[in-house]
């Protein structure tokens, strides 16, 4: 029974014991992916225990392709809730010194005293607190080709990493069947195919249906343990859906029997198990006696992978046509739906974010096709008449301190070589009065300065929608 049916049981403790002894450990691409969410003290665990098994570690080519192409992107979305809240907390501190003085208490005898020494308290606590969350942003990773994770990784995977599609017809021979497969909800993968349905990417001159990645994973694995006559693999996903993993009333019972079953025929192994990242450093504590493993260090690996497969699934953006008639666009590259921003999460989205939808506007606004995201400003886009700047400013709590915040970026804007704009994006209703008296002043302030444009728009239906604009004259 149990070996016509290997995903319908546990491993014994004897035959899970035997596996770690000398089992090849495979890793896809989120659990190196998510080591640039975890605090530092954690990476550092996690690292030392892929030391100890460096020499059984194997990971497919395609898994290094999708770390390479979205280190940079994941890093930026893990350094985005603490870079946020110290942006938030300084851009709090302002509009809070701002619209104190606009309500002018002093003349409304509202019997509040001493406001400028309880504002001045106010400055100081927050500014306390915005060093200390300064000296946690420098401990961040940085994105940058000396990224020190990466380059620890690549020591470790060195020459343990698979050899690329030899041309397009190898890597359409791994996926001839994907389609039918994700029909029939045959794993792994199939999760994947709504939302990555229309994202190609390209490598080595073969281009990638992104919908198809984990299916590709699975069968370069699959092909490397049967041509090398592997017999015991350890694979660790940071995937928690459903087309790896049994689960019964949210309980995980463990990987999908399928999964078991087909990687074990068709790579001949004698022993095959799954783990997730947060179940593979519980094991490593029992099986490869890593003492620094605790029950907290493994509940943070759970807690951060669970969030960032939560980030993943466009969490933003809400369907425009649940409960009502569904909407064709052919213009909309998220399929057929519209889609907008809830109206409940819009305050609250992430700057990375907000800077994504205007980096799709600056794109189609320029026709190009290629933008950089730089640390300043936000955006640069190369054309042949040289660089075209963006720096990105939202307001979460009306315009009180945005005046103050365009004036710091035309002091910053000195030194650049090219001149650039700025743009205002609003995350709360605002009105056209408030924003002409936001550009009326911003206009005698930016006299002299490399800002050539300000634009204040709004988020709606996905995109960025502009309201008003400032153009500076050209000296």
């Amino acid at each position: 029974m149990k070996n016509l049916f290997p995903g319908q049981y546990r491993p014994s403790d004897e035959d899970l014991e035997n596996l770690w002894k000398d089992a090849t450990f495979v890793f896809d691409t989120n659990v190196l992916l998510n080591l640039y969410s975890y605090p530092e003290s954690l990476r550092d665990i996690f690292l030392s225990v892929l030391d100890k098994i460096s020499t059984r570690s194997w990971v497919p080519y395609h898994v290094a392709l999708e770390f390479h192409r979205n280190r940079f992107s994941r890093i930026k979305q893990a350094n985005t809730p603490l870079l946020t809240l110290r942006d938030r907390i300084r851009t709090t501190s302002e509009e809070l010194e701002t619209e104190i003085k606009d309500i002018e208490f002093e003349k409304r005898n509202t019997g509040v005293d001493n406001l400028e020494e309880r504002l001045q308290s106010v400055k100081i606590a927050t500014a306390q607190l915005a060093e200390a969350l300064d000296k946690a942003c420098d401990r961040l990773p940085k994105i940058g080709l000396d990224d020190p994770i990466a380059q620890r990784l690549a020591e470790l995977f060195e020459k343990s990493v698979g050899l690329p599609p030899k041309d397009q017809a190898a890597l359409d021979s791994l996926i001839q069947d994907g389609s039918d497969r994700y029909e029939k909800k045959i794993p792994p993968g199939f999760k994947d195919a709504k939302d990555k349905k229309d994202i190609k990417y390209y490598d080595r001159e073969i281009t990638y249906q992104a919908m198809f990645g984990d299916l590709i994973i699975w069968r370069q694995t699959i092909d490397h343990i049967r041509e090398n006559s592997i017999k015991n693999v350890i694979y660790i996903t940071g995937d928690r859906k459903e087309d790896w993993w049994n689960i019964l009333d949210k309980k995980t019972l463990g990987p999908l029997p399928d999964l078991v079953r087909e990687f074990t025929e068709k790579s001949n192994v004698d022993r095959f198990w799954m783990y997730t990242a947060d179940q593979f450093l519980r094991y490593a504590e029992t099986y490869l006696s890593v003492k620094e493993v605790t029950p907290e260090t493994i509940e943070q690996v759970r807690e951060i992978s669970a969030q960032n497969e939560e980030d993943s699934k466009f969490p933003h953006y809400w369907p425009k046509s649940v409960g009502h008639t569904e909407l064709a666009d052919p213009t909309n590259d998220r399929g057929n739906l519209i889609f907008d921003f809830n109206p409940r999460v819009k305050n609250r989205l992430p700057h990375s974010e907000v800077e994504q939808v205007f980096a799709d506007w600056a794109r189609r606004n320029h026709g190009a096709a290629e933008l950089i995201h730089h640390s300043f400003p936000d955006i640069i886009i190369p054309t042949a008449e040289g660089p075209i700047g963006y720096e990105i400013l939202s307001s979460r709590a009306g315009l009180g301190g945005m005046l103050k915040r365009i004036v710091e970026v035309a002091n910053r804007s000195r030194s650049l070589s090219f001149e650039i704009s700025i743009a205002v994006i609003l995350l709360d209703d605002v009105d056209d009065r408030t924003i002409d008296n936001l550009l009326n002043k911003a206009a005698i302030l930016l006299e002299k300065t490399r800002v050539r444009n300000v634009i204040v728009g709004d988020l709606s239906m996905s995109t960025y929608k502009v309201r008003k604009t400032l153009r500076m004259p050209i000296e």
